[in-house]
């Protein structure tokens, strides 16, 4: 990755078949935004869809949260919230993409939401990872000191790039209000549209079941017989 960008990336789920932004992760762009008060970074929101005519809808949806800039990603595929890897690829490009220095997942596993992704997206791109997050209490060039709820509440530090999943419970959304709504159709989102690859398959060439094949014993007639069978065996060198 090229030199980190001064930004948020909060990575968002919008229910297609609903028409609006999963629940949980209204939580997670009120925690983005709280970051920002913190940093004064801008938010970007990311949110991966397969229906293009609601790229549009989904943008307003974003915008009308807050959100400095919505990047909707197109998908071919309509399961791709199912399939880990394409949804790791997924994200890793658009974290690549913007270089943000905090990027924000929810904390559902991946079958509903981005949970499920983020530790797995944080190894593939060696990042620091920090879940359960309560409170992002210092960001600086050193990194992001957070409190974590770990069977109690610890104060942890981890440096940057890093990969964020807050407490949603601690984060209720926003009310938006009408003016919000109407300034958001007046912003355009980045559009662009993903490029799937298979997940790596394992290809066993050329396997065959084992044969087993039945040993026959050797009848010795004394232990001095036995001694020169082993003497050949080993090359004569006992």
């Amino acid at each position: 990755m090229n030199a980190l960008s001064e930004c948020i990336l909060v990575f968002v789920k919008f229910l297609e078949n609903e028409s609006l932004i999963d629940e949980q992760d209204l939580s997670t762009i009120e925690f983005s935004k709280r970051l920002r008060e913190l940093t004064s970074w801008r938010v970007i929101a990311a949110s991966m869809i397969s229906k293009g005519e609601l790229a549009e809808y989904a943008s307003r949806e974003i915008y009308s949260r807050g959100i400095d800039h919505a990047h909707v990603v197109l998908i071919k595929e309509s399961n791709v919230h199912q399939d880990l890897y394409l949804s790791a690829l997924i994200a890793k490009e658009v974290i690549e993409r913007y270089g943000c220095k905090i990027n924000v997942f929810g904390e559902r596993s991946s079958d509903t939401s981005f949970g499920g992704l983020a530790g797995y997206v944080a190894g593939m791109m060696n990042m620091a990872y920090l879940r359960f997050v309560e409170k992002v209490v210092s960001v600086d060039d050193d990194g992001v000191r957070a409190v974590v709820d770990l069977d109690g509440e610890v104060e942890v530090k981890a440096r940057l790039p890093v990969v964020l999943i807050p407490v949603e419970e601690l984060y209720p959304p926003s009310p938006v209000s009408v003016g919000e709504k109407l300034e958001a159709r007046k912003k355009k989102p980045i559009i662009t549209e993903a490029e799937l690859r298979e997940a790596p398959k394992l290809l066993l060439v050329g396997m065959r079941k084992p044969t087993y094949r039945k040993r026959l014993g050797v009848k010795l007639a004394s232990v001095e017989e036995l001694a020169d069978v082993i003497k050949r065996i080993a090359g004569g060198q006992i």
